[in-house]
């Protein structure tokens, strides 16, 4: 599965069947990403991504972390989960000339949205992880 630029291959997928109780509104919540992909269950064995590092590369800067801080206390992730951890790393111009090229930082534009949804589900999916 792509979510933007970021490859995750989710554990082994769960049959739910939707409810009348679960709105369209309530299919956009960690836990119900949590049902989709059986995560819970591993969860429950203690793994939520401990010792591991997600790297998300985007045509953007993320705006500002407080809004990867935001979904994570607005979903509660960060009690149910308090170690993980976010940092933006911007990539620095090349010093050496025959290196194939250089990578230049994008700075925030138009698909920082983008940029911070990918954080901000790579964190419901692992949320004990880095994310960088």
């Amino acid at each position: 599965m792509t979510f933007g630029h970021t490859l995750w291959v989710p554990a082994k997928p769960a049959r739910i069947t939707p409810s009348p109780e679960i709105s369209l509104c309530n299919w956009s919540r960690p836990e119900i990403l949590e049902k989709i992909y059986n995560l819970d269950s591993l969860y429950a064995e203690g793994i939520s991504g401990q010792g591991q590092t997600i790297v998300v590369i985007e045509d953007s800067d993320v705006f500002t972390a407080a809004d990867w801080h935001t979904f994570r206390r607005t979903f509660g992730l960060d009690v149910k989960f308090p170690k993980g951890s976010f940092k933006q790393i911007r990539p620095q111009p090349s010093l050496l000339p025959d290196n194939g090229g250089s990578c230049g930082d994008p700075g925030v534009n138009g698909a920082d949205s983008e940029a911070t949804a990918d954080a901000e589900w790579a964190t419901a999916a692992a949320p004990v992880r880095k994310s960088w």
